[in-house]
């Protein structure tokens, strides 16, 4: 978070002044398509220092990294180039003398406990999107659910663009707020039919909750309160039954819409109700930035509040809630930077949506070739790492992690409508080069959002260990919608941050690698234009994929039964190539 929102938010307001307003360069090259957040124009007023792309040093980073990428590639393919069926069934694996795999014997969900090879139309998908002679690892449930649904998204803001050309054309009000309300509306029906009353029902509870308490101390408590019991409520009741009110009612829960299943993602919704009665709360209260008429970046708006009577618009409430680009998946904006944007749109050029564009579908090109020739998901879903090597074994652990990082489509909106929401990923996994760095940039937007809303909230830095606790608490709840998986997690989730990194990352590697990292943060300012400290923290580096990798592995494949293999497999005598006993 930056230092400006972390003090400013948890102080009496204070007011704006220009020389608070950063002003970063812009990357270029390929920087500018893997790394470069498009963003609202700022000037320009750092040098950028001399390009190292074309020196003798990294001309022979490049070939260094070509191979490296092939053991990388190639332990991944290899499992995935035998018989998919393989991967599901022992018989098959012994008879054919290749390394056993048995994910039946370890506890795969109901749905996927059929006999040997049928499992794996559940896993591997014939239809490609372009490599039509391969089979896909289509497995992973929520690039799936995206992956069939791209038309209909692409349809759905195509929508959106033209109904707000011809209401822009023929409408005397220019609002925009009330064009957003309009149309989402008419979205709310289409994908949840008659559920979308249910949506409108929690807003407004929402809504009477803060407008009620803003003036007091007991609405943070309320909001929590509200919203997590709303949460819990649309697990238990899977989104709840008109039939259950009454009989007569019945015929509603037939008028399901595109998108029935409404309180799957209403997780996203609940992070905004929050936000909304908050920022009305500290507003109430004069907490944060006071605005002077200054021009505000994207890490000044949320701090800085509005007038009160804003927060009593129903309207602007609803918009900010429901925003269409936003309301399925993120990224998430806080109601104070959103408002601000309504009402002073940013100046986005052009060149960095169409960048931003070209991004996305390189993203999801590279995302298909990737999960046409490695498996990972499937390895990963299935537990199918019995008898892997430790190099098999942290593939995929890697892969996973580049993988999810592919995911554009949602900002690409917001930005084509002129809003400027923050960047879910920011770099990719391998480009972090501290734990910490890896958590802020790491889904950014709710990594942003815990901060500003829990980690700040319970007193920030002054009570540093419960904050981290809550956050990670937080952040494992939320992100896991099922009632049983948060009471398993529970205990997990409330380790110190330190202990559950002894628990993920193997021994000899933590030791080895901590002594770098902690040298190369300690002396930063002191050493980065040595150079020599380049490398040193490249090193440093290594270590922090490798932690990223073996917390993948842990928290999503193994679990607690598999930390002591993981722990031999990585580390153990056998060597990397050699398969643990």
């Amino acid at each position: 978070m930056d230092p400006i929102d972390v003090e400013l938010a948890i102080n009496k307001s204070t007011t704006l002044t220009p020389d608070m307003q950063p002003s970063p360069s812009r990357p270029q090259g390929i920087l500018r398509l893997t790394v470069d957040v498009p963003h609202s124009t700022r000037p320009r007023d750092v040098a950028l220092p001399p390009s190292r792309w074309r020196n003798p040093e990294f001309l022979a980073y490049y070939v260094l990294v070509l191979i490296a990428l092939f053991p990388a590639i190639s332990a991944v393919t290899r499992l995935s180039e035998r018989e998919p069926n393989l991967l599901y069934s022992t018989a098959c694996a012994k008879a054919r003398d290749v390394q056993p795999n048995i994910p039946i014997s370890l506890n795969i969900r109901d749905d996927y406990l059929q006999a040997g090879y049928q499992v794996v139309e559940s896993y591997v998908d014939m239809s490609a999107l372009l490599l039509t002679d391969t089979m896909q690892d289509n497995s992973d449930h929520q690039y799936r659910t995206f992956r069939n649904n791209v038309p209909a998204l692409t349809a759905l803001a195509g929508a959106f663009f033209v109904a707000k050309a011809v209401y822009t054309r023929l409408s005397a009000d220019k609002d925009r707020i009330r064009f957003l309300v309009l149309f989402i509306a008419a979205m709310q029906l289409g994908l949840h039919g008659s559920s979308a009353v249910k949506v409108f029902l929690i807003l407004l509870g929402n809504y009477i909750v803060g407008r009620s308490l803003h003036t007091t101390r007991a609405l943070p408590a309320a909001t929590w309160a509200f919203n997590l019991a709303i949460l819990f409520a649309n697990e238990l009741n899977d989104g709840y039954r008109f039939a259950a009110l009454h009989p007569s009612l019945a015929p509603l829960d037939a008028l399901k819409g595109a998108y029935p299943r409404w309180h799957v993602t209403f997780n996203f919704t609940m992070l905004r109700l929050i936000s909304f009665n908050m920022d009305w709360y500290w507003a109430a209260h004069r907490v944060g930035l006071l605005h002077t008429g200054a021009e505000l970046d994207e890490k000044q708006r949320p701090p800085t509040f509005h007038e009160l009577a804003a927060y009593e618009s129903f309207a602007d409430y609803v918009a900010y809630i429901l925003y269409p680009p936003c309301y399925i998946a993120g990224p998430i904006m806080t109601f104070n930077e959103f408002l601000w944007q309504m009402k002073r749109p940013v100046r986005i050029a052009p060149r960095d949506v169409a960048s931003y564009a070209l991004r996305f579908v390189i993203s999801l090109l590279t995302m298909e070739v990737i999960l046409h020739y490695m498996y990972v998901v499937a390895i990963k879903d299935a537990r199918a790492w019995a008898g892997d090597t430790p190099a098999q074994l942290c593939m995929p652990g890697f892969w996973n992690l580049i993988v999810v990082w592919l995911k554009r489509f949602f900002r690409l909106w917001a930005l084509a409508d002129g809003v400027e929401p923050p960047e879910n990923m920011v770099p990719c996994m391998a480009n972090n080069y501290s734990p910490l760095a890896f958590w802020r940039a790491w889904h950014r937007s709710p990594n942003l959002w815990a901060t500003r809303y829990v980690y700040i909230s319970v007193g920030g830095s002054q009570r540093r260990v419960l904050a981290t606790t809550l956050v990670f608490t937080f952040v494992a709840l939320w992100h896991d919608l099922s009632f049983a998986s948060r009471l398993g997690m529970a205990q997990q989730s409330l380790r110190p941050a330190g202990d559950i990194a002894i628990l993920l990352v193997p021994a000899s590697k933590l030791r080895a690698h901590a002594v770098v990292l902690s040298i190369a943060h300690m002396h930063a300012r002191q050493y980065d234009d040595h150079w020599w400290y380049r490398h040193l923290w490249a090193a440093g580096t290594v270590g922090n994929i490798l932690m990223m990798m073996d917390a993948n592995m842990v928290g999503f494949v193994l679990g607690a039964n598999g930390i002591k293999y993981l722990l031999f497999a990585t580390d153990g005598e056998g060597g990397w190539y050699a398969s643990p006993p």
